[in-house]
């Protein structure tokens, strides 16, 4: 919420823009800060909700787009992302990079709202109001968007690795 706020303020500047927004941020589904604790994929959405997904990098090229193109870019703002999951899609995945079972389990948005509010909004949010973000611009855009199994081969198994192994020491 607090970033539609940002929007809206840079609006009122006058100064040229391109509001990127990045989907949910793949590295998030293997740091013990977000999703990924004790060697479990723990989410605060349903099972059937598709969540959108983006590599950081990939957030990066798209802002490389948007200064390298700025007739095309320039005062749109461009929903960027790279993969479309649900949690057990995600955690199928994530055991498939691990080469073991890595369970997923819901966590009740109710138990939230005491650590931390605002977040709790964007997932409350979530889970009553699905969007949907075509990919094939994005492709099209930037040909190598990576989907979740691509960025595990370039970056998420070694994340995902450190996680389980301080896990299980």
């Amino acid at each position: 919420m607090e970033k539609w706020r940002i929007e809206q303020h840079i609006r009122t500047l006058g100064i040229p823009s391109t509001i990127l927004r990045p989907a949910g941020f793949m590295e998030d589904f293997t740091s013990p800060t977000r999703f990924f604790q004790n060697g479990s994929l723990n989410v605060p959405w349903r099972d059937d909700l598709v969540m959108q997904l983006i590599a950081i990098d990939d957030t990066g090229a798209f802002a490389a787009l948007a200064f390298a193109d700025p007739a095309t870019y320039l005062g749109r703002p461009i929903e960027i992302t790279g993969d479309r999951l649900t949690a057990p899609q995600t955690a199928e995945q994530l055991s498939a990079a691990a080469g073991r079972h890595i369970p997923h389990t819901q966590i009740p948005v109710d138990l939230l709202w005491k650590h931390d509010p605002e977040v709790t909004k964007v997932f409350t949010w979530a889970n009553a109001t699905y969007y949907d973000t075509d990919l094939a611009p994005l492709r099209r855009a930037h040909p190598g968007v990576m989907d979740f199994r691509t960025w595990h081969d370039r970056s998420g198994k070694a994340r995902l690795a450190t996680q389980l192994e301080a896990t299980a020491g």
